[in-house]
């Protein structure tokens, strides 16, 4: 499968690609989560501000081989704000993860900064939240969340969450 780059860079212009995911049964039905891009969290670093009129980051799909990308689903995002010292605008609701079930082609999970792990159903047409930490964490970055999804000898699926907080060594044991 051949995504179009120049359609993909302006969903994520001034963004980052956290994930690509490709319907099992159909390579022209494409899933794209986008994010923040500075830091490190995509191959190359926005900086340290999302400029201005940067697109919404969330989840985008495309059911023509990657010649049109819609957003499906978004969540609140830190507001970008192109006057601030410190870059108030960190990483919340960018997509980190897309798997499909192994189990079943409908279905796939995805993650979310800060927000979680979501399901989605029937091939995007059914989201909800199945995991959400504990709360933020101590530093106030956000949580970055991934997911695995294996198959069960029985025909299920376990899913294996990582609960990524930026927690701080209090006791200094390390």
């Amino acid at each position: 499968v051949v995504i179009d780059a120049v359609r993909c860079a302006k969903l994520a212009k001034d963004r980052g690609i956290g994930e690509i995911a490709i319907d099992p049964r159909n390579p022209r039905h494409i899933w794209i989560g986008t994010t923040v891009a500075r830091h490190s969290l995509s191959g190359v670093s926005g900086g340290r501000l999302t400029p201005p009129g940067a697109p919404t980051i969330g989840l985008y799909e495309s059911t023509d081989g990657g010649q049109s990308f819609q957003l499906r689903f978004n969540l609140p995002q830190d507001p970008v704000n192109p006057n601030s010292a410190t870059g108030s605008d960190f990483f919340k609701g960018g997509v980190t993860d897309i798997e499909y079930d192994p189990a079943d082609p409908t279905t796939f999970y995805f993650t979310m900064f800060d927000y979680g792990v979501f399901r989605a159903t029937g091939n995007g047409a059914t989201i909800q939240n199945v995991y959400e930490g504990a709360g933020p964490d101590t530093l106030g970055f956000g949580i970055r969340y991934e997911v695995a999804a294996a198959r069960l000898g029985n025909g299920r699926t376990r899913l294996y969450i990582h609960d990524g907080r930026n927690e701080v060594d209090a006791n200094g044991d390390g």
